[in-house]
């Protein structure tokens, strides 16, 4: 897998890992946020951190993203 253009990046909510450039560059897992409801600007794309919690990506939005691995097997009784 490689990085691709946020413009070719999923826009229905599923998770993919994305990438953000300038002085705040990671990569995090995200998903895009076209609720009308939002505030402005919106659409925008929505970080998922390790603590469950939602950041907005406004102020860094991502440049590049990538889908996600498959999760591991489960573990073969023995």
């Amino acid at each position: 897998m490689e990085w691709q253009p946020i413009e070719t990046a999923p826009k229905d909510s599923t998770c993919v890992l994305v990438i953000t450039a300038g002085k705040d560059t990671r990569a995090t897992i995200a998903y895009y946020q076209d609720d009308k409801y939002a505030q402005k600007p919106r659409p925008y794309w929505q970080r998922v951190s390790f603590l469950n919690s939602v950041l907005q990506c406004r102020s860094c939005p991502p440049t590049h993203w990538m889908p996600l691995p498959p999760p591991p097997a489960p573990p073969t009784a023995t």
